[in-house]
């Protein structure tokens, strides 16, 4: 197992490099901004048959904040 950084809001690089079954994002992005960059990770994934699972977006959850409390806890 290894961690590849997403560095860019475009997740081609690390899609095509991977090749993942399965692609997990939260539903909030179908619309707005994110939809665009949804739309180009399905089409990615559908060359190799990949899935796109999209979970209900928590509201008021937010991932920064949690990242927070991990390095917090790790001291």
């Amino acid at each position: 197992q290894s961690i590849i950084p997403q560095k860019t809001l475009d997740y081609e690089n690390n899609l095509m490099q991977l090749k993942p079954d399965f692609v997990v994002h939260g539903n909030d992005w179908k619309t707005g901004v994110q939809s665009n960059t949804r739309k180009k990770v399905i089409k990615i994934l559908n060359n190799w048959n990949g899935t796109l699972i999209e979970p209900n977006y928590t509201k008021d959850i937010s991932t920064s904040e949690m990242i927070e409390k991990i390095k917090i806890s790790n001291k």
